[in-house]
């Protein structure tokens, strides 16, 4: 079921199925509880921005990398809560390491929110930059035609205001 998740830039399925996963086991096993909730906490308070990094990417034609990135992250944390699900109280060892795994993988969703969304900020604000300034002078070009037509036709006599354009 994960394999077909990752064609696509559909984040919403797999950021349900991990949040889906961590709420089913944190009712049940409480050798990990405090972990899952820790985890479903983080999930879900950084589920509103992935909606909105999801909408816009595809308004935006494209980011699908990035998309995949985070889901492929989601999905081995699915993994991680569903062995963790299957561990027996008694498995003292097991609990161990896949505490430690909850944690890093809880510090690696937050790292990576973080990182990737830092670069994303900074990469949309250049793009955007450098739009402004093309189309700033696409305009001064425009200007300077009008400037330029306004001159013409008022040296010919048409009588258009000189001020018109400053």
């Amino acid at each position: 079921m994960t394999v077909n998740l990752l064609g696509g830039a559909a984040l919403r399925p797999v950021f349900d199925i991990l949040l889906k996963a961590v709420l089913d086991v944190v009712i049940n096993i409480t050798s990990f509880r405090s972990k899952f909730l820790s985890l479903k906490q983080t999930l879900v308070d950084s589920e509103p921005v992935f909606a909105d990094i999801e909408r816009l990417s595809k308004a935006l034609n494209g980011r699908d990398k990035e998309i995949e990135m985070f889901k492929k992250q989601l999905m081995e944390g699915e993994e991680l809560v569903l062995k963790c699900s299957k561990t027996k109280c008694y498995e003292a060892m097991k609990i161990w390491i896949y505490s430690r795994k909850l944690t890093k993988l809880e510090i690696s969703l937050v790292k990576f929110c973080q990182m990737h969304g830092l670069i994303q900020v900074c990469r949309d604000s250049k793009k955007i930059l450098v739009k402004v300034n093309e189309h700033g002078k696409k305009l001064d070009e425009i200007h300077s035609m009008l400037r330029d037509i306004l001159l013409t036709r008022s040296g010919s006599g048409v009588g258009l205001v000189s001020g018109a354009l400053k």
